[in-house]
């Protein structure tokens, strides 16, 4: 058996040349990523695999391609909990031979000759089953990322040692059943239990097995009252919006007709729909799957409420209904809180994110913050360390209020290549929306608010992605409020995106920018001192001289962890640290380049040796004042002459036909 397998290169090489025997597709993993580009459309050959051997060496761990092979991947941190899911999936697809062990759960193996897309069922406290399809993959050997024991094969196969046509055979049909009784399964245990992905169900179905928990069954004269309180004369994409919302909304009359309420309303309307009023609605009704468009019961009250409606709200078994739509959880007895499982709060980047909870990151314009967050983004879609610290690997939605898609573009494929990425690969969504209105809420003075334009594209695109990382730069751009009030701060910060946590299992991270007094005394927020109390961690990156491309990422509050500072350097369009600049010879060119490129730019002349200028002395010194790195002459004449055979400098002779003409370095 090949379970704890050596990841010397010889030995990665004749393991995935087996599994390519084997009728696998083995692709090479950094950590949990692929690093190949066009790795889930291309199918691996014998020189494919030796090429990603000599081109990605550090790619060591080994991850197989699904589809045709299907894995069920149970990732339950209880083991009790793992056992029952992996008993429940033996019920539906029948038992499996092929079991993997990692740092939690097992995932079990199967062949599908009929290829579906990822299927996921996941709580909002991160409970999550994954039947990984098409365009995914899975680590079979090598060494778990964050705990660095290896990935093992438990059961009596494995792929290395099996034939692909030795996997138990399943059909869509056993597939979907299974994600069904997973999700009718962790709703007993978890709260918001979501499936998504290829379910294959018209939208009638998916109504039906996907239940409405937002709410208590409506009266029908309640919905009624709601919806008419709503302009049907207003934008076409609210209009349907409306109408999602409302077939998503339960009634206690079984014998209501929904469709027809939308119908009768949409003919009051004046506009032209560019059809009969009625039809309209009628196919809209019958066509927008509410679930998957984002919208359900909770949308509907949200919406109305909005629109002005004000009469009567059905209570909740007792519960109140707050302003963001959803019941209020009930108290927890102490028997229950102590005998319960519930961990305790974990990075998404060691020590300076919050996983599932709200994260500030206040810098200066000018500073990098974004670019700061483009670095996480990148790090986080991976799962690889940023900096030294660890990440947890997740899919990340980017949301940019000032960059355009070409600059933006230019930005992460930098950044990958500093970090050893491929861009393409990676589970990152870029939502570059400059001169577009971001805004999620329009926040009074005494905290209550009336939903912007962009809180449902937002929360559509949530509920498509899953759990997340989502990066929103920044805060001026996502909220009309005033930042010095602490109501409407906490309003932001408390219940609109802290409701994105609980409601998606989001982390959420906002780009803010201090005010100049907050960066005069330190505290380097703007506004009212609620920013800094109404949220459990708060970031400060600072350039601390005008001239220097040193930066300093500083957790400025840390509720559930340490106070931590991390020095950064701006070296080209990268943030690097001092152990990567020293380790590196090209990073270590880059950062005398940058400096160089400065002075040049200044007008200032830089010689090789004898002339009127500043000598190699004088900007090694220079490069100690900016980057705090210490090179020696010999050193920075060495990249000075580097530089020049690459043509990135060019050196001319003092006098060289034209009068007063000095020596020196230039920029081509």
């Amino acid at each position: 058996m090949y379970g704890n397998i050596s990841t010397a290169p010889d030995h990665v090489r004749e393991l995935r040349l087996t599994l390519l025997a084997n009728d696998y597709e083995p692709v090479a993993v950094a950590g949990k990523a692929p690093v190949s580009s066009g790795w889930q459309s291309r199918g691996p050959t014998a020189d494919s695999v030796a090429a990603e051997i000599d081109n990605f060496p550090e790619a060591l761990n080994t991850g197989l391609r699904t589809g045709g092979l299907v894995g069920v991947d149970i990732d339950l941190l209880d083991p009790e909990e793992a056992a029952s899911a992996q008993a429940l999936a033996e019920q539906e697809l029948g038992p499996t031979p092929f079991v993997r062990v990692g740092q939690k759960g097992m995932l079990l193996c199967y062949a599908n000759a009929e290829p579906l897309r990822k299927i996921t069922v996941a709580s909002r406290d991160g409970a999550k089953v994954e039947i990984l399809g098409v365009g995914q993959q899975f680590v079979a050997y090598g060494d778990h990322p964050a705990t660095g024991e290896p990935y093992r094969w438990t059961g009596s196969a494995e792929p290395a040692a099996s034939a692909a046509w030795e996997l138990p055979p399943v059909s869509p049909d056993q597939i979907r059943a299974l994600a069904d009784r997973l999700a009718n399964w962790l709703r007993e245990r978890h709260a918001d239990v979501k499936v998504s992905g290829d379910m294959g169900r018209s939208p009638a179905e998916a109504v039906q097995v996907l239940p409405h928990r937002n709410l208590p069954p409506l009266p029908p004269e309640e919905i009624r009252a709601r919806l008419y309180a709503c302009d049907p004369d207003c934008e076409r994409d609210q209009w349907r919006n409306l109408i999602a919302a409302l077939r998503a909304t339960p009634c206690s009359d079984p014998e209501f007709d929904a469709c027809a309420l939308a119908e009768q309303w949409s003919t009051t309307a004046s506009r032209d729909f560019g059809d009969d009023p009625a039809q309209a609605a009628h196919r809209v009704f019958e066509t927008m799957p509410p679930r998957h468009g984002g919208l359900r019961s909770g949308s509907f009250i949200r919406m109305t409420d909005d629109a002005g409606y004000s009469g009567p709200t059905v209570a909740h078994s007792g519960s109140p209904i707050p302003a963001n739509g959803q019941p209020y959880p009930r108290p927890k007895s102490a028997a229950e809180l102590a005998f319960g499982d519930f961990p305790r709060p974990a990075f998404a980047w060691d020590r300076f994110i919050l996983q599932r909870h709200v994260n500030l990151l206040y810098g200066d314009g000018g500073t990098g913050k974004t670019l700061l967050a483009e670095h996480i983004a990148c790090a986080v879609a991976a799962g690889r360390e940023l900096f030294g610290f660890e990440t947890v690997q997740m899919p990340v939605l980017l949301v940019l209020a000032e960059d355009d898609d070409g600059e933006t573009k230019a930005r992460l494929e930098a950044i990958c290549r500093a970090l050893g990425l491929n861009l393409p690969d990676l589970p990152l969504s870029i939502w570059c929306l400059p001169g577009w209105d971001l805004n999620l809420a329009h926040i009074r003075d005494d905290g209550s608010y009336t939903g912007g334009p962009f809180m449902e594209p937002l929360r559509a695109e949530l509920e498509r992605i899953g759990p997340c990382l989502l990066i929103l730069d920044t805060v001026t751009d996502i909220a009309a409020l005033d930042e010095t009030k602490r109501p409407p701060v906490n309003a932001l910060c408390k219940v609109i995106l802290a409701g994105l946590c609980r409601e998606f299992g989001a982390t959420v991270l906002v780009n803010a920018h201090p005010s100049k007094a907050a960066m005069a005394d330190g505290s380097d927020y703007a506004g009212s001192t609620a920013w800094n109390n109404a949220v459990r961690n708060r970031l400060s990156f600072k350039r601390p001289d005008a001239k220097s491309r040193r930066r300093l990422l500083e957790v400025a509050k840390a509720n559930y962890g340490e106070p931590t500072e991390l020095e950064l350097y701006l070296i080209g369009p990268a943030l690097v640290t001092m152990a990567e600049i020293a380790e590196d010879r090209a990073s270590e060119r880059e950062a005398v380049w940058e400096v160089v490129r400065d002075l040049i730019a200044a007008g200032v002349d830089i010689v090789r040796g004898n002339g009127a200028g500043q000598k190699p002395r004088d900007v090694a010194e220079a490069i100690h004042e900016r980057l705090s790195i210490r090179l020696d002459a010999k050193q920075v004449l060495d990249h000075l002459n580097a530089l020049e055979r690459a043509g990135r400098l060019a050196y001319e002779k003092g006098g060289n036909g034209k009068r007063g003409q000095r020596a020196g370095f230039r920029l081509p």
